[in-house]
């Protein structure tokens, strides 16, 4: 399409030195664009200004009309007519929030600045300026309705990565409610993702695996489902928390290591603060886990399983049944297939569920993290830095111990 192809060249000459504007600094990154304004659309070039590098096209001539593609997750494409190539403009637009609903997509390459606003169903036409703000013109048609093209070939099946996203909000509102600040986003290894403000959580797609991560779910993303799965028969779900551990047992406490194995990965006698608060979530150390198996109902057992170390905790229900057992915590120590390393017990030192709890009071913890982190970064083979090192207090010491080469570290009176 040669007439597109001179229009970028020419925008082009004109951009070699100049300095962006900041978009609106409480924007968020790559929208989710209506349905109703996705599609192919050919475009003419209007109201062009005299500063303007771009030249108006003939309304009346579709021949010099520009191909432009405007995809689901906020990608803007240019179509040759002559070759029927597909090209992204820009895939990274910006969601203006305020006072109005539009998208912004900046284009540094161009110098320029596309504005959409998508609060005008049908199409109403797409501003340019220059990256100062100048007024330059403006791409106005109609959407076509014979090419259902995509921008380009996505490398990966965006619109399946959107209806599993879509059909988590359906079946599991609870966690993954939709509203007017749950937008599509690209970013962080994912191939798109959504954050939900009103339960903290995000959830994402990143290959065929979806993962949720806030919340309920923990701090760390741990995969909830797979996009062909969920897609492929209407009655699968995402794995998202049916049960928790009931109120008698929220809380911190500090916990030390009894009836320890030789084996063990933790010393005997290892104090820890745990905190056990809602939607299941355990905290230990530095740890969150989430997602207890829970067996045999109130009488039964809630096992935590770590699955970077593969190490569990195991809690016994049943002694909720009994009042005296409130202010009293024991965590049986065990491995991912249920080898007993020992029995973490102690008792209660709070009713506090927040996690930061489970990583101590300790006013120096900064500065000694800033020292282990150094000691593992400069002697490697020394301290080996792993899912089984982590801060641990005994006897007014903060340490750390080095399964791989069975070397303790600590600090005492800084």
């Amino acid at each position: 399409m040669k007439r597109v192809l001179n229009l970028i060249t020419s925008i082009s000459v004109c951009v070699f030195a100049y300095t962006p504007i900041a978009i609106d600094a409480q924007s968020l990154s790559n929208v989710n664009i209506p349905t109703a304004l996705q599609g192919y659309y050919e475009l003419d070039i209007t109201n062009v200004t005299q500063q303007s590098p771009f030249r108006a096209t003939k309304l009346d001539d579709s021949s010099d009309n520009i191909g432009f593609y405007l995809n689901p997750i906020g990608e803007i494409c240019l179509k040759n007519s002559s070759t029927g190539k597909v090209e992204i403009l820009s895939s990274n637009p910006q969601l203006k929030l305020g006072g109005g609903s539009t998208a912004v997509w900046q284009i540094d390459t161009l110098g320029v600045i596309f504005t959409l606003d998508f609060s005008k169903v049908p199409f109403a036409g797409i501003d340019i300026s220059s990256t100062f703000g100048t007024p330059y013109a403006r791409l106005e048609g109609d959407r076509q309705a014979f090419d259902n093209s995509s921008c380009q070939s996505p490398k990966v099946n965006t619109q399946d990565a959107l209806n599993a996203l879509l059909r988590a909000e359906a079946t599991s509102p609870a966690y993954f409610p939709p509203g007017p600040l749950s937008f599509n986003q690209i970013g962080d290894g994912f191939d798109l993702y959504r954050f939900y403000p009103s339960t903290g959580v995000y959830l994402g797609v990143k290959g065929n695996a979806i993962l949720a991560r806030g919340g309920a779910f923990g701090v760390d993303y741990i995969v909830v489902g797979y996009v062909d799965s969920l897609l492929s028969n209407d009655t699968n779900q995402l794995r998202v928390p049916t049960t928790s551990v009931t109120s008698f047992f929220h809380g911190t406490y500090l916990l030390e290591l009894t009836e320890t194995l030789a084996l063990s990965p933790i010393p005997d006698g290892t104090q820890l603060n745990f905190v056990i608060g809602d939607g299941g979530l355990l905290c230990v150390g530095e740890k969150v886990l989430a997602y207890p198996s829970i067996t045999g109902g109130a009488t039964g057992s809630a096992t935590w399983t770590d699955p970077i170390s593969n190490l569990q905790y195991v809690l016994d229900l049943s002694r909720s049944t009994d009042s005296e057992n409130f202010g009293v915590g024991e965590l049986s120590f065990q491995t991912a297939s249920g080898n007993t390393f020992g029995l973490f017990a102690g008792d209660q030192t709070s009713l506090s569920k927040e996690c930061s709890g489970a990583q101590g009071t300790d006013p120096d913890l900064t500065s000694k993290n800033a020292f282990f982190s150094l000691i593992e970064t400069k002697y490697p083979a020394l301290f080996p830095s792993g899912a089984q090192t982590f801060n641990q207090t005994k006897d007014g010491f903060t340490y750390r111990y080095y399964f791989g080469t069975q070397t303790f570290v600590g600090i005492k009176d800084k």
